[in-house]
């Protein structure tokens, strides 16, 4: 879904305990958990009910290889301008 304000299309992500699980879901639809965001699209994760520890496989996706959140808080990542076209797996620890 775009911005209103900035028009830059926002892909929204919870990750959340689902059936004794923690996963990482569409925040509109949870039995969505792929996120296909493209370069200059935002991908915002809340973390619902822990911390997060986030590793990134390649560093040109986000411009990092690691972050981290607090439960409650939300994280905003822009998809970088050098990073790969290819399916990423993003994991994350609680």
């Amino acid at each position: 879904m775009a911005n209103q304000i900035t028009g830059v299309r926002e892909h929204r992500v919870s990750i959340m305990k689902m059936n004794n699980r923690w996963k990482s879901v569409d925040a509109r639809d949870s039995s969505k958990t792929v996120v296909k965001a493209r370069v200059g699209e935002k991908v915002v994760w809340d973390a619902e009910g822990s911390d997060l520890y986030f590793q990134f496989v390649d560093e040109t996706l986000f411009g990092m290889y690691t972050t981290s959140i607090k439960r409650g808080d939300s994280l905003t990542l822009t998809v970088d301008s050098r990073a790969k076209k290819a399916h990423i797996p993003t994991p994350f620890f609680v």
